[in-house]
């Protein structure tokens, strides 16, 4: 698991530098600093969930559902499994 998240950080600091360059914003220090709040977020959300998912006896119906979960299932379609193109922001 530390091999995935390394070579997802990895992944995502590459793109993401590539995304600021091409946009012009490399060297702005506010960029970089709202990414970096973005990514600590990200972390500080993510992390608590992936460390109680290795603890011995969790099933997964212990986890909560992310907000927001009830309103994207309202607009799924059942018979293709996919939100339609009129639901999409």
């Amino acid at each position: 698991m530390v091999t995935a998240a390394l070579v997802l950080a990895v992944g995502a600091l590459v793109g993401s530098l590539a995304l600021l360059r091409a946009t012009g914003r490399l060297r702005h220090p506010g960029s970089h600093l709202r990414l970096a709040g973005w990514s600590l977020s990200f972390v500080l959300t993510a992390v608590p969930v992936m460390v109680v998912s290795l603890l011995p006896g969790h099933h997964p119906d212990q986890l909560v559902d992310p907000a927001g979960l009830e309103r994207w299932l309202d607009h799924l379609d059942p018979d293709t499994a996919a939100v339609p193109e009129w639901a999409l922001p």
